[in-house]
């Protein structure tokens, strides 16, 4: 993942990180893309935006959404385990 990438999705505010939920997100759990803009239009988000530039995962919970909720969890879930095999094979190396 580019610098640039990690930038925009764990943006930082007051040097504080912050998780961004994008499209690609939405499919790695299991859900579709027209699932999603439906998503998008029972809560008034512009679909063109949320694929362009993605939404915070606390504003994405903070819909109330049980389908928000559990892409939250299992995008958080996937970057820890994926986080943690690179911390494995950099062990592994040295």
């Amino acid at each position: 993942m580019s610098s640039r990438c990690q930038i925009r999705r764990f943006g930082l505010v007051k040097s504080e990180p912050k998780l961004f939920i994008g499209i690609e997100d939405v499919r790695k759990a299991g859900h579709c893309s027209s699932g999603a803009r439906r998503w998008c239009e029972v809560h008034d988000i512009d679909f063109r935006d949320f694929l362009r530039y993605g939404m915070a995962a606390d504003e994405f919970v903070a819909k109330g959404d049980g389908l928000a909720f559990r892409v939250v969890i299992k995008t958080f879930a996937r970057l820890l385990r994926e986080t943690g095999e690179r911390l494995e094979q950099k062990q592994t190396q040295s």
